[in-house]
């Protein structure tokens, strides 16, 4: 789960990575709120999808039964998507 602290501290990376990107622009953006925004989804995403991925291992005992490969694949799978 994550903490009141972790989320400020990912909103706070957001903040520093627009305006990192911004400024390469080298004039002001109107919409720097959309695009904190978008960075903070991005990271807010791949950490769910991680803690997913990390639910299916964590079911992956390693027979090679059915239901193992069922989790394999589905790590796999969700580790395949693009964040």
């Amino acid at each position: 789960m994550t903490t009141r602290e972790e989320i400020v501290a990912m909103r706070e990376a957001a903040e520093d990575e627009a305006e990192h990107v911004l400024q390469c622009c080298g004039e002001y953006h109107p919409d720097y709120h959309e695009v904190v925004d978008a960075i903070f989804f991005r990271e807010a995403q791949r950490q769910a999808y991680e803690r997913a991925a990390k639910c299916c291992d964590a079911r992956y005992m390693g027979d090679n039964n059915r239901e193992d490969m069922e989790a394999k694949r589905c790590a796999e799978a969700i580790r395949s998507m693009k964040v």
